[in-house]
């Protein structure tokens, strides 16, 4: 069933890319390719969620880190 979304989110993704195009031709070179990574980076999340066995929830690890470093009273 994951199987059939690939598509469709690729499509998505290439729509947005399309409907944003003419504003990143004019926008500098870091906002492009800012604008380029976070497509990259969302479809690679979306597949890590989809096609992984186990989730690792990077909010919790960060957590368990984070609460380490603050002091108690």
């Amino acid at each position: 069933m994951i199987e059939k979304l690939v598509i469709p989110l690729l499509l998505v993704i290439l729509l947005m890319y399309v409907l944003d195009r003419k504003k990143l031709k004019n926008s500098p070179a870091v906002n492009r390719w800012f604008a380029y990574i976070l497509y990259a980076v969302s479809f690679a999340i979306w597949l890590y969620e989809t096609r992984g066995t186990t989730t690792i929830h990077p909010s919790v690890l960060l957590a368990r880190m984070i609460d380490s470093l603050i002091p108690l009273p």
